[in-house]
């Protein structure tokens, strides 16, 4: 009877982390991966905007150069 009872006693750590301590490394794991992901994703898009920036700027640059070059030819 004492040895039946003393297995299925549940410590607080048995409720606080249900998962063995394999479960909790391979979420970890996956966890990192997905950190890893998003951080490539957003250095991604980090540089996508930095083209557009750029592409932006030279259109703009393009666009005056076209009004400036009208004015000249019309005085």
């Amino acid at each position: 009877m004492n040895k039946h009872s003393k297995n299925t006693h549940i410590t607080p750590e048995k409720l606080a982390n249900p998962l063995t301590v394999g479960q909790y490394l391979i979420l970890q794991g996956k966890r990192q991966e997905l950190d890893g992901m998003r951080f490539e994703l957003s250095q991604i898009k980090l540089r996508q905007n930095r083209q557009a920036g750029w592409i932006i700027l030279l259109l703009i640059c393009v666009m005056v150069l076209m009004v400036a070059m009208l004015f000249v030819l019309t005085l």
